[in-house]
Protein backbone atom coordinates (compact mmCIF):
# COMPACT_ATOMS: atom_id res chain seq x y z
CA UNK A 1 0.00 0.00 0.00
CA UNK A 2 1.31 3.50 -1.18
CA UNK A 3 0.75 6.70 0.69
CA UNK A 4 -2.47 7.69 -1.88
CA UNK A 5 -3.82 4.88 -1.35
CA UNK A 6 -3.70 5.68 2.89
CA UNK A 7 -4.76 9.01 1.95
CA UNK A 8 -7.58 7.59 0.10
CA UNK A 9 -8.60 5.72 3.60
CA UNK A 10 -8.45 8.63 5.70
CA UNK A 11 -11.02 10.38 3.80
CA UNK A 12 -13.40 7.43 3.66
CA UNK A 13 -13.12 6.94 7.07
CA UNK A 14 -13.42 11.15 7.86
CA UNK A 15 -17.12 10.77 5.33
CA UNK A 16 -18.02 7.73 7.16
CA UNK A 17 -17.29 8.95 10.88
CA UNK A 18 -15.36 6.30 11.64
CA UNK A 19 -12.66 8.47 13.01
CA UNK A 20 -13.09 12.29 14.25
CA UNK A 21 -11.94 15.47 12.34
CA UNK A 22 -9.13 15.95 14.71
CA UNK A 23 -7.61 12.89 14.29
CA UNK A 24 -8.07 12.68 10.74
CA UNK A 25 -6.38 16.48 10.96
CA UNK A 26 -3.43 14.86 12.44
CA UNK A 27 -3.37 12.15 10.20
CA UNK A 28 -3.50 14.10 7.29
CA UNK A 29 -0.89 16.25 8.19
CA UNK A 30 1.65 13.32 9.07
CA UNK A 31 0.70 11.93 5.58
CA UNK A 32 1.63 15.24 4.02
CA UNK A 33 4.93 15.52 5.87
CA UNK A 34 6.21 11.93 4.97
CA UNK A 35 5.12 12.45 1.29
CA UNK A 36 7.69 15.87 1.30
CA UNK A 37 10.61 13.31 3.22
CA UNK A 38 9.97 11.18 0.21
CA UNK A 39 10.15 13.39 -2.26
CA UNK A 40 13.64 15.05 -0.78
CA UNK A 41 14.90 11.51 -0.38
CA UNK A 42 13.98 10.73 -4.16
CA UNK A 43 15.72 13.87 -5.26
CA UNK A 44 18.92 13.02 -3.29
CA UNK A 45 18.94 9.42 -4.77
CA UNK A 46 19.19 11.21 -8.03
Amino acid sequence: MDLAEVVTCLFKAKRSSYIKIERFDSFYLQSHSLMNMMIAFRKKLK
